[in-house]
């Protein structure tokens, strides 16, 4: 994460003049939005692309949106809030300017997700907030 704040403050914060824009990526920046995980196993529950999405708008969602959600300060059993596997669903990402098979949630009134497969090993997930997705486009370039 910090490469990709360093990036945005030293580098693209200065293109953008509208100050909406400015703070809805800040937004985005600010929530971890991109986390990518390789796993030696991928067929293990835990490395699933499914389970890795859940997991990742789950700490999107406690982390970010706490006090939307109602979730007391601290540690906490409550568990209402949390997204459901039911939740995901089949989509499509373009990748390199190529459409991917691809999961997402899309039922969450505070943040869309969408995450794909990379390679056997390695998935990416990708958590938004919600609001900013006028200002998004949702196409992502892999770096070699």
């Amino acid at each position: 994460m910090d490469t990709v704040q360093a990036v945005w403050n030293d580098t693209l914060k200065a293109m953008f003049v509208n100050q909406n824009t400015i703070d809805a990526v800040q937004k985005v920046v600010d929530s971890e939005a991109t986390r990518t995980a390789w796993h030696a196993s991928p067929d293990a529950e835990h490395s699933s692309l499914s389970r890795q999405l859940v997991d990742h708008t789950n700490h999107v969602l406690r982390n970010c949106f706490r006090e939307q959600l109602g979730i007391p300060a601290g540690p906490t059993r409550t568990t209402d809030w949390k997204v459901k596997p039911s939740a995901v669903a089949e989509a499509s990402l373009e990748v390199n300017g190529n459409h991917r098979p691809a999961t997402h949630i899309d039922t969450d009134p505070f943040v869309y997700a969408v995450g794909f497969r990379v390679d056997e090993h390695t998935v990416s997930t990708n958590v938004f907030p919600r609001d900013s997705l006028p200002l998004l486009d949702l196409s992502l370039t892999t770096l070699a």
